[in-house]
């Protein structure tokens, strides 16, 4: 008898152990591919502000595809997913054709700045480069502000 209890000793440990593993929770993150590019307005980089990805299937993510918009106008973009425990950010996005929206650096007493981009941009199954290009806003007509 006391033999056979310590052969299952060792066999309930490691099943418990193990059985926790195949139990967690699964990972949200589709397959990830590298995302930069640079961001241009009137033809000079733009030298602040980001850029927000939208699938433009229309489907709904729980994941946040995103970028901050270096000085020197270049980004490098990431996904996030806001889980239980807090943010998770990882780098790249998943595959798929997104629209674009860039937003420019303010302080927070400016509304409606931010500008959707014609352009669509896709992303493969490999990294990819894309130059983004903001419209420029045509000048406030002076006889409208009267």
């Amino acid at each position: 008898m006391s033999t056979r209890c310590f052969f299952l000793l060792p066999v309930a440990l490691v099943a418990v152990w193990v059985l926790p593993i195949g139990c967690s929770p699964r990972d949200p993150f589709p397959e990830l591919h590298p995302l930069t590019g640079t961001v241009a307005l009137d033809g000079k980089p733009v030298t602040g502000g980001g850029v927000i990805f939208v699938l433009d299937s229309g489907e709904r993510s729980a994941l946040v595809v995103n970028a901050a918009v270096k000085p020197d106008g270049t980004f490098s973009a990431q996904t996030e997913y806001p889980g239980d425990t807090g943010t998770v950010t990882r780098p790249g996005v998943p595959a798929g054709k997104y629209k674009v929206i860039y937003h420019p650096a303010g302080d927070g007493s400016k509304t409606d700045l931010a500008r959707e981009i014609s352009k669509r941009v896709l992303v493969e199954g490999k990294a990819t480069t894309v130059n983004v290009v903001v419209p420029v806003r045509p000048a406030a007509d002076p006889k409208s502000e009267k």
